[in-house]
């Protein structure tokens, strides 16, 4: 028994025991995790205005402009970062009694499973990695926002009663924010004073800084796969069981939480698809310079959206941060003031008037290792030493172009962008830090070497890249973004730099050249759209024109199912992305009938037109949806309408814009 269960009972702790017997929990429909039971007192959080702030913050920021399904929120993922907290701590305490887990050390845990992200702002990672340090010299990160927004929850809804009716104390306050904030240095002496450093394993199940692998990076991995619709090759639910915790040889002698050795192909596994979400999703090239412009926006419109205050202000002020949110973008967009041009920004966004990608490669870090110093520097010399690099960078193109062409390019053409991803957070083996134990010796942990897992994994685990676009797009940007393109890689070949694209850019002019000899019907370049629910599906570009327009792109602020996000909270996709899986879905079914015509030998005839009128139309079906879907057209118009007028759901009012 724990010393905290030999007391004696007083009259609170009483209550507190009582309540436990008599526990009902709540279930949730979880898009990913299903049904899924929540503890009461979980609940009381989740129903105060600082939580449900994070309906609010889409999870995966701004994405959602290229991936249509990434819609999902934080307040989706800190639920089922809560529940997978809770399946593993609940999972080590029957397994190892020994451990002497508590009732209120599993509370604690599914707490700061769920409170952890309370602190993100407006974008996802944008804020606080980009924004902030752009407009201020002091480190702050999100953690620092959740620990700041969690006490505030606290004493504004008066938690703290709710608190102790289950038992929790102030040492267990403490003891949540550690877990959120997560133990900075592993290996260092005990300093945590939530647990003692028996309990050290309870602090790498949320936020793990030893090697990773915890349940926040479990559900994001999970959840990310589905919306975006990339195949996930890692199973959460494997790794989970395999769980154990066993003590630390030849470290810190420590309790750690160890898995199987056989799944260490499936932690390979796990770190790999977040590679592959960084890649094809996170810092997609499109997605990578939406974000840098909206970080601009927001540097314009710091100091002068609010009247008297800094957008950044809101960090020092819990009460102002729990009312910034994601709606900041329309704050700025339809503001009456262009806020030094922060306005035009988020217009060029919403029209797709972006600067175009010219190509990107792949960096050897020996070369830039006093570069990357810069990048991590957040004083004002470091700043400008690094941006001065990658304007000379980007001189030495534009001197390259101007050499061979007529059409001069000036330094602010350019977009230069460094960045890094990888495996693993530092970049290493991810297995290097992770202990494994056996199925003959259950309770020693050891390392596991490279070479028993498999030879083919890779040598490298982090890539550093150049990327460069083309801003000026006024007007006939496309041949001058080649020549651009052609000036990159010649710059590539002459810094000694391993182009990535350059082979890409040459099959690239291949096929436009192959395609200038085909019919013209024939001339077509569909593009390619990664649905959740379909996969991979071509757009014809007439389509693509559609979608890009202002009155198109309003079906993203639509929810699908109106209101109902507030009972099941992964119903949060749009009418935006319902329209292109009917515009594709109508393709599918035309195209099938116009093959059986011909199979058929009919007089009647489908004709490519015919198709391409049925996709718009299908495209275009939801455009005069109004807020809350069907509950503007049929309960909120016809109290509003005189007797004698009719309105139902129409598309010509919006149609008629594109005249």
């Amino acid at each position: 028994m724990s010393e905290r269960e030999e007391q004696q009972p007083g009259p609170a702790t009483k209550k507190a025991e009582e309540s436990k017997q008599d526990v009902k929990m709540k279930i949730f429909n979880d898009s990913i995790h299903g049904q899924i039971e929540l503890h009461p007192l979980l609940v009381k959080i989740i129903d105060t205005p600082q939580f449900q702030r994070l309906r609010h913050l889409k999870q995966l920021g701004i994405k959602y402009l290229v991936y249509p399904g990434a819609t999902h929120t934080r307040f989706e993922h800190c639920i089922g970062v809560a529940y997978l907290a809770g399946c593993l701590v609940k999972n080590l305490r029957e397994k190892q009694p020994k451990l002497n887990i508590t009732t209120e050390d599993e509370l604690c845990v599914q707490i700061a499973g769920l409170c952890h992200d309370l602190g993100h702002g407006p974008f996802s990672h944008l804020f606080d990695s980009v924004f902030i340090p752009e407009v201020q010299n002091d480190k702050w990160e999100h953690e620092d926002g959740s620990v700041a927004m969690f006490q505030w929850m606290l004493e504004e809804n008066e938690l703290m009663k709710d608190m102790g009716d289950y038992g929790l104390k102030e040492n267990d306050i403490t003891f949540i924010k550690e877990l959120i904030r997560g133990v900075e240095h592993p290996d260092d002496e005990w300093k945590q004073s939530g647990r003692t450093e028996e309990k050290s394993f309870l602090y790498q199940i949320v936020a793990n800084k030893s090697n990773g692998i915890d349940v926040d990076k479990w559900d994001y991995i999970a959840r990310d796969c589905h919306h975006l619709g990339i195949p996930n090759g890692f199973d959460l639910r494997r790794l989970l069981k395999s769980a154990r915790v066993c003590t630390e040889k030849g470290g810190s002698e420590r309790k750690s939480i160890c898995f199987r050795d056989k799944v260490a192909d499936n932690i390979y596994d796990m770190f790999h698809t977040r590679y592959t979400l960084h890649r094809q999703a996170y810092q997609h090239k499109i997605v990578y310079i939406i974000d840098l412009k909206i970080t601009e926006a927001l540097v314009k419109a710091n100091g002068k959206l609010y009247p008297g205050r800094n957008i950044s202000d809101a960090i020092k002020d819990m009460s102002q941060y729990t009312n910034l949110t994601d709606h900041i973008f329309d704050e700025i967009l339809h503001n009456s003031n262009d806020l030094d041009g922060a306005r035009e920004i988020l217009e060029n966004i919403v029209w797709r008037c972006l600067p175009k990608f010219v190509g990107e490669a792949r960096l050897e870090v020996e070369k830039i290792k006093e570069l990357m110093k810069l990048r991590k520097k957040t004083d004002e010399e470091s700043k400008t030493k690094y941006k001065g690099q990658l304007k000379k960078w980007g001189e030495e193109i534009i001197n390259i172009h101007n050499e061979t062409n007529q059409i001069r390019l000036v330094a602010d053409d350019l977009e230069i962008c460094v960045f890094t991803m990888g495996f693993g957070e530092v970049g290493k083996n991810p297995i290097d830090k992770v202990y494994f134990y056996s199925k003959k010796d259950l309770d020693t942990a050891f390392k596991m070497p490279k070479y028993e897992v498999s030879s083919l994994r890779p040598e490298k685990f982090k890539e550093t890249l150049v990327r460069v676009y083309y801003k000026n797009t006024k007007k006939n940007y496309e041949e001058v973004q080649q020549s651009v393109e052609d000036s990159f890689h010649e710059w590539c070949q002459q810094k000694d730099i391993i182009d990535s694209s350059s082979n890409d850019s040459l099959d690239k002019k291949k096929n436009k050249k192959d395609q200038q000899n085909l019919p013209n019907k024939t001339n077509i370049t569909y593009k390619i759209f990664n649905d959740s629910i379909h996969g991979q599906i071509e757009l014809h570009p007439l389509l693509v024109k559609i979608l890009d327009t202002p009155q198109f792109q309003r079906l993203r602020q639509i929810k699908q199912l109106g209101a109902k996000s507030y009972i099941f909270p992964g119903a949060t996709h749009t009418r935006l992305e319902h329209s292109i899986g009917i515009s594709h879905l109508a393709g599918c079914l035309v195209k099938v009938l116009q093959e059986k015509l011909k199979d058929q030998g009919s007089d009647e005839v489908i004709t490519d037109e015919d198709i391409l009128c049925v996709q718009i139309a299908a495209l275009c079906y939801n455009l005069g949806h109004g807020p809350f879907s069907h509950l503007f057209d049929l309960k909120y118009m016809p109290k509003v309408l005189k007797p004698n007028e009719t309105w139902k759901v129409s598309i010509n009012i919006v149609l008629s814009k594109y005249k």
